[in-house]
């Protein structure tokens, strides 16, 4: 009787193995026709090797809106030459003149078999150099529009050194970005090698009916979303690919591998000395200087410009030849009639009694007055938001080399928690939500150092080119690249 109930026993649990097991296998079958799916992993060294020194290089050199820069400097200094020759020279020129000559009668009118008309036998014309008139004294009014003139010059070419700079910036956060990014890469590679073992691991001791099916499904899926963020990790890759292609002016299907990683520095300017630098190179406050300076000067023009000041000037005259039918004659004049040179006082005023400029154009003298007051308020603004940004700024970069030292030390501590985890979970003694977080602080802390990282030297850019410089003092952003071991 004990040997049938025993046999019953061992009967009833093969019918429920056979009818259970097979089917849990045929589900795993099913759902993993895609999971099992060759994985290929892009090589990291694969596009053209390129250092930053490189890089910056190139950039400077084929970028092309540095390009059109340059035709832009040419095009600024030829404006410039002439405004400062026409203030400070006389302005002679050549000229050629004639009166229109016959040179053959095409359809001649007759009148009783006579034709009238004939070519012009000798042609009346002149040549010559007119010296011009030269101003002399003016109360300062030209004066006060060429320093205008003057200013805007001057600040144009520093607006053109400062868009290369930022360009040179820009190539510097492109190579870097990309160097971040490809590091990411490589920590999303990571998790997916991790998952993917897990996965396996599941894959086999759910079929052995070691773990549940739940532990199963959520190691699958944390394969799949490993799957997703690797691919996205290449797809931001591939995007800043272009982006530093287009900065280099290099064909937008290259692709770059940095020969360098991103080295971390801590910003050894006191706060002082980077306000002081913004407070006289930054390029925010030297554009609201110069509006201010330049309304400043416009005023005092259209005051003056309303007072009845007399203009002295001295025509230099003009040398021509003449000739005509009577023969050819040389003369030098300076006014019709007239070959003295003369320095000649002359007032030329109007006032509107009543109009758009209002009494003795006082509408006019306000507007100016206005334009100067908005000028005025805006360059001091503009001095108080520049202090207040370079605060914020540098308390931000201070704050982040802090991150910087402490996610260092989670990303070691991380590393080491990962490995024991991982040898407990093989050997049965730690469950999947230990290893599932163990890998999630892994990645987030590996991903936080390379941001933070990259964030730090993005504000390091920005602080220096508030501060017009090109490196901060003693420390040069090439040589934050270290080459990869």
């Amino acid at each position: 009787m004990m040997k049938f109930l025993i046999f019953l026993l061992f009967f009833s649990l093969g019918n429920l193995r056979a009818q259970v097991a097979p089917d849990a296998a045929n589900d795993l079958e099913l759902e993993d026709v895609k999971s099992d799916t060759k994985v290929e992993f892009t090589p990291e060294n694969q596009g053209v090797s390129l250092s930053l020194t490189n890089a910056i290089e190139q950039g400077l050199r084929l970028n092309f809106q540095e390009r059109i820069r340059s035709y832009t400097r040419e095009s600024l200094e030829l404006y410039w030459d002439k405004t400062f020759y026409s203030f400070w020279f006389p302005s002679p020129n050549l000229f050629l003149s004639n009166q229109d000559q016959n040179l053959q009668r095409i359809s001649p009118n007759t009148s009783n078999g006579q034709q009238f008309g004939t070519t012009t036998k000798s042609g009346q014309a002149s040549i010559g150099m007119n010296l011009g008139d030269f101003t002399v004294f003016n109360w300062g009014r030209d004066y006060l529009l060429y320093k205008n003139a003057e200013y805007s010059f001057t600040r144009g070419k520093q607006v053109l050194d400062e868009q290369r700079r930022k360009l040179k910036f820009n190539v510097i956060r492109g190579y870097f970005n990309l160097v971040r990014l490809k590091q990411i890469q490589k920590i999303k590679r990571e998790q997916l090698r991790h998952t993917s073992f897990i996965y396996r691991l599941a894959k086999e001791r759910v079929l052995q009916r070691k773990i549940s099916k739940q532990d199963y499904y959520q190691a699958r899926g944390e394969f799949l979303r490993s799957q997703t963020e690797y691919q996205q990790a290449q797809f931001d890759v591939t995007n800043e690919q272009q982006n530093l292609a287009n900065l280099l002016g290099e064909n937008l299907q290259t692709a770059f591998n940095p020969e360098e990683v991103l080295q971390f520095k801590a910003m050894n300017v006191p706060l002082k000395d980077a306000i002081d630098y913004s407070l006289t190179q930054s390029p925010t406050y030297r554009t609201a200087k110069l509006e201010f300076d330049n309304s400043e000067r416009f005023y005092e023009h259209t005051l003056r410009e309303n007072l009845p000041l007399p203009k002295i000037t001295t025509q230099l005259g003009t040398y021509s030849f003449n000739n005509n039918r009577e023969g050819g004659s040389t003369t030098y004049q300076t006014y019709p009639g007239n070959s003295n040179v003369e320095l000649v006082a002359s007032i030329n005023m109007t006032w509107d009694l009543w109009g758009g400029d209002g009494l003795f154009n006082s509408r006019r003298n306000k507007h100016a007055y206005i334009d100067k007051k908005i000028a005025e308020i805006n360059y001091f603004n503009a001095r108080r938001e520049l202090e207040v940004k370079m605060r914020m700024s540098y308390n931000q970069i201070k704050f982040l080399e802090n991150q910087i030292q402490i996610s260092t030390v989670q990303l070691d501590n991380a590393n080491k928690n990962f490995d024991v985890i991982l040898d407990n979970f093989v050997a049965g003694t730690s469950t999947f939500a230990d290893l599932k977080n163990a890998i999630n602080t892994l990645v987030n802390s590996g991903i936080n150092v390379e941001n933070s990282k990259y964030e730090h030297l993005n504000l390091k850019l920005e602080l220096s080119d508030n501060m017009g410089l090109e490196d901060f003092p003693g420390e040069r952003f090439e040589n934050l690249a270290l080459g990869q071991k």
